[in-house]
This record gives C-alpha cells, sequence and structure tokens, in this order.
C-alpha cells in the first residue's frame, strides 16, 4: 500500500455561506486514501513503516489520548504489516471507546499512564523507565524486541517527508493551502514542500500557542510563508459547543464532505469564517487538506484487514 502513490482527488467546495466571497475553495480528500490508513496519517506513516519494517524484531511504541487517530491508524499498520504494537494512552483510568477497542482488535497493546507522566513522553530518561517498566510487566511481548518509539502524532523526519509531499498532491495552482494543526509537524511539512508564492494557513485544534511556534522552529519550516489563526479552538482539544456541531452537519449535508469536530469540522469552521471576514484577496483559490478521522467502527473490519 505505502509503496504506490494514492489516487488523489480534489474537490471544489461549493457551501452556501462562501459561494459569492470571490474567493474558490478545494479539498484534497486525503480521507479517501484507505478506510483507517488515511489522511496525514498515512502520509506520516509512509517513511515509518519501511524503517519499521527493516528490523523484523521490531515493536512500536507510540502514544495518543483516548480517541486518537494515531493510535487507530499505528494498530492498523500494525496488523497489515505484521509488527507488534503498544500504545501509551493519555490518562490514569483504563476507558473504552470504538477507537481503542478497534486498535486492540489490530494487536496493539495498550498501557494508561497519567497526564503528568504523559507531558514527559519524549523525553529520552522517561522512555528509558517506561521501557524498563512494560518489559517487567509484558515479557513475553518485549522479549529480543527492538523497540522503535513513534512520537504522538507520528511526528517525526520521516512523517516530515510524507508532509512535505502533500503540496504535490494539489494539481491546482493554489494561493493557500489550509489544514487543522495537532502538533504542528503536518503543517511544517506542507510549508516546507509549497512553492515559494503559496502560504500554509493552520488551524490549531487546542490551546497552544507557544507549542505550535516551538514546533514550527523545531521542523525548520518557512516561518514567512505561514499563518496561524488559534481562535477556532472551541476551548481545547476535543472541545465542542452546539455552534460547532450544528456546522459540522450543516457543512456535511450541503458539500457531501464528512466533517468531525475534532479536527476538520474546526478548519472547515474556521477557513469560512475566515472567508466571509474577507481575509482573502479577491480571486484567491484556496485548497484544504481534509486529513481524515471519520471512522466506521465496524469491528469485523479488524478481523478483514490484510496481516503482514
Amino acid at each position: 500500500m505505502f509503496e504506490s502513490v494514492p489516487t488523489t482527488i480534489i474537490q471544489e467546495i461549493r457551501y452556501p455561506p462562501i459561494i459569492n466571497s470571490g474567493v474558490q475553495l478545494f479539498v484534497l480528500r486525503d480521507d479517501l486514501i484507505h478506510p483507517f490508513l488515511n489522511g496525514n496519517k498515512w502520509r506520516k506513516l509512509k517513511y515509518n513503516i519501511p524503517l519499521i519494517k527493516e528490523n523484523h524484531s521490531t515493536l512500536v511504541i507510540t502514544f495518543g489520548g483516548a480517541w486518537s487517530n494515531h493510535l487507530v491508524a499505528t494498530a492498523a499498520a500494525g496488523k497489515m504489516y505484521g509488527f507488534p504494537s503498544i500504545g501509551i494512552v493519555r490518562g490514569d483510568e483504563a476507558v473504552s471507546n470504538d477507537a481503542l477497542q478497534f486498535a486492540q482488535e489490530c494487536g496493539m497493546t495498550l498501557h494508561f499512564i497519567s497526564r503528568e507522566k504523559y507531558r514527559e513522553r519524549n523525553i529520552p530518561e522517561f522512555q528509558w523507565q517506561l521501557e524498563k517498566e512494560l518489559r517487567q510487566i509484558h515479557p513475553e511481548l518485549l522479549e529480543e524486541k527492538f523497540v522503535y518509539w513513534l512520537p504522538e502524532g507520528g511526528a517525526n523526519q520521516a512523517a516530515l517527508k510524507g508532509c512535505e509531499e502533500i503540496p504535490l498532491a494539489i494539481s491546482i495552482d493554489s494561493n493557500f493551502i489550509c489544514c487543522a494543526c495537532g502538533t504542528g509537524s503536518t503543517l511544517a511539512g506542507i510549508a516546507r514542500g509549497m512553492k515559494k508564492h503559496q502560504v500554509a494557513i493552520g488551524i490549531p485544534v487546542l490551546n497552544a500557542e507557544t507549542y505550535f511556534n516551538e514546533s514550527l522552529i523545531h521542523w525548520e519550516a518557512p516561518l514567512s510563508q505561514i499563518e496561524l489563526h488559534h481562535q477556532f479552538t472551541f476551548g481545547g482539544y476535543a472541545k465542542k459547543n452546539k455552534l460547532l456541531t450544528d456546522f459540522c452537519e450543516h457543512f456535511s449535508k450541503h458539500t457531501t464532505i464528512p466533517v468531525e469536530p475534532v479536527y476538520t469540522g474546526k478548519m472547515f469552521y474556521g477557513l469560512t469564517q475566515l472567508i466571509q471576514g474577507g481575509h482573502f484577496p479577491h480571486g484567491s483559490v484556496i485548497t484544504a487538506v481534509h486529513t481524515g478521522g471519520i471512522f466506521d467502527f465496524n469491528q469485523e473490519f479488524s478481523r478483514r484487514l490484510p496481516s503482514g
């Protein structure tokens, strides 16, 4: 799957509130790449999978929240390509939901840690101690295994390489390329892969202005070609209200494009507000990247995924 280039679909958005705005809005339908390995998760895993497969004794340890799209995608990839995985889930209590259940059915082992400890996830000393703890809890799983640490959201240099290819998948000449932001790595990759005349628009989905600025600097993104609009978080990650849920329903009904309130709903809401407010010059062409996150967690599906 990762060896081939996915068929990309560019769809013009004819959404009533912005039809007469003087700008054109398109969407890159990366959500259609695969039922579970789609959107920016496909892009981020594309170059990580070969690194994981280099060593047949590799076990992947990665991180995410209880509704993490990244955990879902990593678990599905593990089943398809034959590598075991452990998902470190943010939160003390072992919760159960469709996303985590699907991950487990794909073979991912879940390990819950406190939010305080979770903040240390990128510190090497913490990872060493966590690996030691996991080897005691799951000796049969980690015995003679090489651990491949995959950061939260899959955000590493291999992931950045995949995201740099997003502008190449956009067949129309766009002035602006927009995406929702969780870690900032997708936005950084887009900006690094763009042409000089283009601008990357980031719609953060959580309240973390300093974090996003540091993330873009860390990934050496061209800051002069990036705009961040922090006013559309709706209070924080996975936070929503009736205004947002009503927008998602209205937008999907009138465009036939499925969106959810965690990532893509906030992005399209933010874009709609910016367009209506005259933020973009008349005649602008904007392409939004649909980063996926819409899953139908049919329990039978994980059993039908091809195994590696």
